[in-house]
C-alpha cells in the first residue's frame, strides 16, 4: 500500500479490518479508493487470501472499476479469483454452484422483462399483464413468493422454462441459505471478509442476503444522506438496520 496515496482517515479506515464496520463517507472523500486498498491490506499485509475476501457493489460498472484499481495495487494471481460482484451477480455465482433451486446440473437463466408477458398467455388478459407484473416485483422485494393463485402458475411456468427473474436471484439465495445452513456455513467460512460499497443504497432483500454470507467481518462504505432505494412509499434504511443488527460496530 502507497500511504501517499491516503489521507489519515482513509489510513485508519483501511486498517481497521475486525468486526462489524461502518465508514461514513459522502461524495468526492474517496469511498471506492479506501475500499480498494483495504483489500490490497488485507492480502499483502493480513496474509488473508484472495478467495477469503467478497467485495460487493452496488452496480456492474463499479464491479468493473474496482477490478481495474485491484489490477494496479495487486499481481495477477493475487486478483483473477477475487470476487467483486454486485448483489445479484453474486446470488447467481451461488445458486449455480449449488444446483439450486431447480437441482444439480440444471442450468438456468434470466428472463428478460420483454418475455414475461408471454408466460402469462392463457391466464390473464392482456391490458392486465402489467400491474400483475408489478404487484408480482413489489412482493419479491420483500422476499415473498405466492403460494397459490395465479402468482404461484407464473412462478412455476418460469421455472419449468429454466429460467429466474431478476429478483429471484436474491430470494432463491436466501432460501438456500434458510433450508441448507450447512451451505450458508460454507460460504460463511469461504468469505472471511465481506466488504459493502454504496451501502446506504442496499435494499431489503440485498441487506438480507448480505446477512446471511457474513459471519463476523462485515464492512459497509457510504453516505446515510445519499441513499435512493425505496420500495412500498419508504426507503429501507440500511445503516440504522445495520447499528440494531451489529450492535458491536465502529463507526469512522
Amino acid at each position: 500500500m502507497n500511504p501517499e496515496e491516503l489521507n489519515p482517515e482513509q489510513r485508519q479506515a483501511v486498517k481497521t479490518t475486525d468486526g462489524p464496520l461502518i465508514i461514513v463517507a459522502g461524495p468526492g472523500t474517496g469511498k471506492t479508493r479506501t475500499l480498494v486498498h483495504k483489500i490490497a491490506y488485507l492480502i499483502r499485509e493480513r496474509q488473508v487470501a484472495w478467495d477469503q475476501i467478497l467485495a460487493v457493489t452496488f452496480t456492474k460498472s463499479a464491479a468493473r472499476e474496482m477490478k481495474q484499481r485491484l489490477k494496479t495495487l495487486l499481481t495477477p494471481e493475487k486478483t483473477g479469483g477475487l470476487w467483486v460482484e454486485t448483489f445479484h451477480a453474486t446470488a447467481m455465482h451461488i445458486l449455480k454452484e449449488q444446483g439450486y433451486p431447480l437441482g444439480p446440473g440444471i442450468e438456468f437463466k434470466l428472463i428478460e422483462d420483454a418475455e414475461k408477458p408471454a408466460l402469462l398467455e392463457g391466464l390473464m388478459k392482456k391490458q392486465d399483464i402489467p400491474a400483475f407484473l408489478k404487484e408480482i416485483r413489489e412482493q419479491k422485494q420483500h422476499l415473498l413468493l405466492a403460494e397459490n393463485g395465479l402468482a404461484k402458475e407464473y412462478q412455476n411456468r418460469l421455472l419449468a422454462s429454466r429460467r429466474l427473474d431478476f429478483d429471484d436471484l436474491l430470494i432463491y439465495a436466501c432460501r438456500l441459505f434458510e433450508k441448507k445452513p450447512q451451505v450458508r456455513d460454507l460460504y460463511r467460512q469461504r468469505f472471511r471478509y465481506v466488504l459493502v460499497d454504496e451501502f446506504q443504497d442496499t435494499s431489503f432483500p440485498q441487506y438480507q442476503f448480505m446477512r446471511q454470507l457474513v459471519s463476523e467481518n462485515i464492512c459497509v462504505i457510504g453516505d446515510p444522506d445519499q441513499a435512493i432505494y425505496g420500495f412500498s412509499g419508504r426507503a429501507f434504511e440500511s445503516f440504522e438496520q445495520f447499528k440494531k443488527d451489529y450492535p458491536n460496530h465502529t463507526v469512522l
